[in-house]
């Protein structure tokens, strides 16, 4: 089983490996609605800061869409939280595919 803890900060991703945590949250990367009474979102210069100083696996969060993931993953980001682009969709097996094959045609850090 693994345990991630959901982070805004550098300090919570300090704490994060602190306590073990195998993977963290990184986000909101882009304005959500999905979530109530969350922070301004970070951007993807955010994910770049993570991905150079944080040895632990990330998994992008907010806002996250098929036409964005390339981006995401560029900045280095190996998992990507997307709700409603998937859930939203009326053909969601067609829509995961759709953002499996751009996740695999733009491997993580490829810029």
């Amino acid at each position: 089983m693994l345990i991630g803890l959901s982070t805004l900060s550098s300090d919570q991703i300090r704490e994060a490996v602190r306590l073990g945590a195998d993977y963290i949250g990184v986000g909101p990367i882009f304005k959500t609605r999905k979530q109530v009474d969350v922070c301004d979102p970070f951007g993807l210069e955010y994910l770049e800061y993570v991905a150079r100083h944080s040895d632990l696996l990330f998994v992008a969060i907010g806002g996250s869409k098929a036409h964005n993931v390339t981006d995401i993953v560029a900045r280095g980001a190996t998992c990507v939280a997307m709700v409603t682009e998937i859930v939203g969709s009326d053909q969601i097996e067609e829509k995961i595919t759709e953002i499996q094959k751009i996740i695999d045609n733009h491997p993580p850090g490829s810029r």
